[in-house]
C-alpha cells in the first residue's frame, strides 16, 4: 500500500465492475484495432480546495483533508477526580479501532483491528461484572485509539494530552502508568 503507482487506482462497486466487464467483453468481440466504448476518468480528490488532482498538489497547497477521529478511554472502577484518596498505579490496556487503506471508509484490514477491539471490549465487559474492583491495588484503564495505522495518531495524541494534563484525560497521570497491555490484531502483548 505504501508504494507509488504510475497509474490511477479506483475502487469500483460490484455493479460498476459488472458493467465495465460487459463493456470490455463487447469491445473484445468487435475485434477492431480501436475500442468503441472507453472510460473517461475526470476525477478530483476530496480536499478543502476544489480542483485538486493529486496528493502532491494537495500536500504542497496544504489542502489535504486531515486524518482524524475519536479515541476513547475509560476506567474500572471510574476515576473520581475530586476524591481525596491517593491515586493508584495504572494498568493501561489499549487497542486500535481502525486500519490503513487506499480508499476512504473501505479497509481490507478492518477485521484485524476490530478483533483487538472486540477482545478488549470482552475483557472490559467481564471485569465490569466483578465486585470489589475498587479494592484492587491498581487502577484499570482501557483505551481505544484511532489513527494508529497513520503514525500512531491516537496514542500519540493521548500521550500529549496526558503530558499537558488536559481535561480530556482528567484523573489520569502519565507518571502512574505502570504497565501497558496492547490488543493488536489477534495477539496480545505486554509493554513495560
Amino acid at each position: 500500500m505504501w508504494k507509488a503507482y504510475n497509474f490511477p487506482v479506483f475502487l469500483l462497486s460490484n455493479s460498476s465492475t459488472l458493467a465495465l466487464q460487459e463493456v470490455a467483453l463487447r469491445n473484445e468481440k468487435r475485434k477492431k484495432s480501436s475500442t468503441v466504448d472507453v472510460a473517461d476518468f475526470d476525477l478530483v480528490m476530496q480536499t478543502t480546495k476544489s480542483g485538486t488532482r493529486d496528493s502532491e498538489s494537495c500536500l504542497r497547497e496544504q489542502t489535504c483533508l486531515p486524518l482524524g477521529g475519536y479515541s476513547v478511554w475509560s476506567a474500572l472502577p471510574p476515576i473520581i477526580v475530586s476524591s481525596s484518596k491517593k491515586a493508584k498505579p495504572v494498568i493501561l490496556t489499549v487497542a486500535s479501532m481502525d486500519a490503513a487503506s487506499l480508499f476512504r471508509d473501505v479497509s481490507i484490514g478492518a477485521d484485524s483491528p476490530i478483533s483487538g477491539l472486540i477482545s478488549l471490549l470482552a475483557v472490559v465487559d467481564a471485569l465490569s461484572r466483578v465486585d470489589g474492583l475498587g479494592d484492587l491495588d491498581k487502577q484499570l484503564v482501557f483505551a481505544v485509539f484511532t489513527g494508529e495505522a497513520w503514525g500512531y495518531l491516537g496514542s500519540r495524541r493521548f500521550l500529549l494530552e496526558l503530558d499537558q494534563h488536559s481535561d480530556a484525560v482528567s484523573g489520569l497521570d502519565l507518571a502512574l502508568i505502570e504497565t501497558v497491555y496492547v490488543f493488536c490484531c489477534t495477539t496480545f502483548a505486554r509493554v513495560h
